[in-house]
């Protein structure tokens, strides 16, 4: 009979800086007594904390999809192999001590993420601290500052208006439009004959004025 060989797993485990920093972000976020700093910082320092080889040690972080469900096979499809199934599962087993922490408090486990990916070295997207930002230069990593944000510049007219030009060109659609009126004299609710002789006389006195050169 042919005998197999099956290795145990291995359970994942996180030192307590790390596991104490992970207790400090949540009780910050939702604002426990407990809570020693604010909330922007507790995540600044869970940031620095995932990134440290002395902290927690899983700078996979922020590219991890934080679904329970979620597989190697599909970040490696997307992320190629910057890094390893082990690193991926650490990654995970953080993961989990998150949102386990999160649990029977206000907190939401995905805003908290979001927030804390920021703060990592690895984070591709946008608004990456300027801490996270400083680790991964000098960590040599492509992309250092993540995505930035185009900014929409409103475009500057360089042509000058004419403020004279533009009166006159107001005029000559006042009158237009009331020539308009004139030919539907027959139609209801528009004014009499004479309140629109009075608006005719009112423009054309303007059009002198203004016409005049």
């Amino acid at each position: 009979m042919k005998q197999t060989n099956t290795a145990k797993a291995r359970k994942i485990t996180f030192n307590k800086k790390a596991t104490e920093q992970i207790k400090e972000t949540v009780a910050a976020a939702v604002g426990l007594a407990t809570a020693t700093t604010t909330a922007a910082k507790s995540a600044i320092d869970m940031g620095a904390c995932i990134d440290a080889k002395t902290g927690a040690n899983v700078p996979i972080f922020p590219l991890l999809n934080m679904n329970e469900n979620a597989k190697y096979s599909s970040f490696k499809e997307k992320h190629g192999d910057r890094f390893s199934r082990a690193e991926w599962l650490r990654g995970m087993a953080f993961v989990g001590l998150l949102r386990a922490e999160c649990e029977g408090t206000t907190a939401e486990f995905k805003h908290i993420c979001g927030t804390i990916k920021r703060n990592c070295m690895h984070w591709d997207g946008t608004r990456k601290s300027a801490a996270a930002v400083k680790r991964a230069k000098k960590a040599g990593l492509e992309n250092p500052d993540g995505k930035q944000v185009t900014k929409s510049k409103a475009k500057k007219s360089t042509e000058k208006v004419d403020a004279l030009v533009a009166t006159r060109q107001q005029i000559a659609n006042v009158i237009t439009c009331l020539n308009l009126l004139k030919d539907a004299q027959g139609i209801a609710g528009l004014p009499t004959k004479a309140d629109q002789e009075k608006a005719f006389e009112l423009a054309r006195e303007l059009q002198e004025i203004f016409v005049a050169e």
